[in-house]
């Protein structure tokens, strides 16, 4: 198995998991990561009684059977079963400290064509490549519960040689950073997944997905692999075919920041991201439609609401400072 664990990529692994009554003995098993499902580990006939003595939802240690790349792995149970399987509900290497998780690093593949155009570069003559290759990170702070969240959109990229070794290629990454003093839990880090998919399905009006999360505790770090809902259609995000400009998003990153993960949180969890599975079906006029309805519906049902307004009021009968109110709120809401 590489030592990246890729979200989007299947392994089928053979692994030694340590023993709960006896830690300095390891059990052979097989480990399952497959993109869209839960992983696994199933044990060989004769160890399947070792299923039964792990408690659900404890840690549990497994290793690579390969002596020469040998990697260390945890992992928590979510279910057992007597056929001799454990379902996961995530999986780390690293030799970072699980419980003092400070910061956490999103790598969304989708980002790289979105800012694609912010790259700029030529080959002269002589093969000599001038131009632009980085892309300036964007960086907000955020209180939350009287907490600083230093949130981080920053390039990530590495250069690799052909295999027939005719030249090499540049290849792109874009991350999404945050960090805090106080650490992150593995349930923080699956909930901030989803928002910021979220997010910036919101802003390109496509499907993002994430290909593989960095942990880190400031000094040691490792990588979390968190099963995800497999995505099989592929969109172009590279200028200028997404909803929100790179240069519009860098412009207003920090008020995003800010009205997404503090002022309007509740309105973004309880509206928004109920049409986010209606973004699968681009392309779909009726879809479409359908979309745009229905975060207009929820959102004027939850300032009717949030007014005090009933459902059968009669125009005649609602204050017209309360309409007033009412489309302050909706400037307001919309202008970032």
């Amino acid at each position: 198995m590489k030592k990246l664990l890729n979200l989007k990529e299947d392994f089928d692994e053979l692994i030694e998991v340590q023993r709960p009554d006896d830690t300095q003995s390891y059990a052979f098993a097989e480990l399952k990561l497959l993109y869209g499902k839960v992983p696994t580990i199933t044990f060989h006939d004769h160890d399947h009684g070792i299923v039964e003595m792990f408690d659900e939802q404890s840690l549990l240690t497994f290793r690579t059977i390969s002596r020469s790349n040998q990697t260390e792995y945890k992992a928590s149970i979510a279910k057992k079963y007597d056929s001799g399987e454990l379902y996961l509900n995530y999986v780390y290497c690293g030799k970072f400290d699980n419980e003092q998780v400070k910061r956490v690093t999103f790598i969304i593949p989708e980002l790289a064509s979105y800012f694609q155009n912010e790259l700029k570069y030529r080959l002269d003559n002589e093969v000599n490549i001038s131009g632009n290759l980085k892309i300036e990170p964007i960086l907000s702070t955020v209180t939350i519960n009287g907490e600083p969240l230093a949130i981080e959109l920053a390039q990530q990229y590495y250069l690799k040689s052909f295999e027939d070794n005719n030249g090499f290629g540049f290849t792109n990454f874009v991350s999404l950073s945050f960090e805090r003093d106080s650490p992150f839990t593995f349930s923080d880090i699956k909930k901030l997944r989803l928002k910021i998919t979220n997010l910036f399905t919101w802003i390109t009006g496509y499907p993002v997905t994430i290909d593989s999360i960095n942990v880190s505790d400031t000094l040691d770090s490792g990588y979390l692999y968190l099963p995800s809902v497999k995505k099989t259609s592929t969109y172009d995000f590279s200028y200028p075919n997404c909803l929100m400009q790179n240069h519009e998003l860098r412009n207003n990153f920090d008020i995003i920041c800010k009205h997404y993960f503090d002022l309007n949180a509740s309105i973004f969890e309880n509206i928004w991201s109920r049409t986010i599975p209606l973004f699968d079906f681009s392309g779909v006029l009726e879809y479409e439609v359908m979309l745009y309805t229905s975060i207009l519906d929820k959102y004027f049902s939850y300032q009717v609401q949030a007014l005090g307004l009933k459902e059968n009021e009669k125009l005649s009968d609602v204050s017209i400072d309360k309409l007033k109110e009412f489309g302050g709120n909706a400037a307001k809401w919309v202008s970032w």
